[in-house]
């Protein structure tokens, strides 16, 4: 989920309020992601208003609507699970299930740059830390201008 998405549902839901640390950086702990992924089930899979979802949290509760974030997660996780079991293994580590590996074909070179690239990971790092530049140069800005008004 991108951080201004986070930031904008923090605005609208009082219940979303992650631990936040030096230099603002927001942490979400696993019973903000499981609310998080409910909330978002009930925007985008059922098509609620956030005015909806807002009453949803207030009649269900935090934990029902946690519990149906977790369920999203597991059930997004499971074709991986499935895809990886059904991946083919390498036939010279023997019979054996507890040695096998998927058979991993080689790259070249522009797909292992384009895989790198597209990896969440890096990408979600580096969208928090444009967010949070961003943030800083907005706040400067507005700082400048208080200090240029008072002069």
């Amino acid at each position: 989920m991108p951080a201004h998405v986070l930031r904008f549902w923090e605005s609208r839901f009082s219940q979303v309020s992650p631990m936040k640390k030096g230099g603002g950086r927001r942490y979400y702990r696993p019973e903000d992601i499981a609310l998080l992924s409910g909330i978002r089930a009930l925007l985008y899979d059922d098509g609620l208003s956030i005015k909806k979802v807002q009453a949803e949290l207030k009649i269900q509760g935090i934990p029902a609507i946690a519990a149906r974030g977790r369920q999203e997660i597991m059930s997004s996780a499971m074709p991986e699970a499935v895809e990886a079991e059904e991946a083919p293994t390498n036939p010279s580590l023997g019979n054996s299930t507890e040695n096998q590996e998927p058979v991993r074909q080689p790259m070249d070179e522009d797909e292992s740059r384009t895989e790198a690239v597209n990896e969440p990971e890096n990408h979600d790092e580096t969208q928090e830390r444009l967010s949070d530049a961003l943030q800083k140069l907005l706040n400067a800005r507005e700082r400048l201008n208080e200090t240029l008004q008072k002069h």
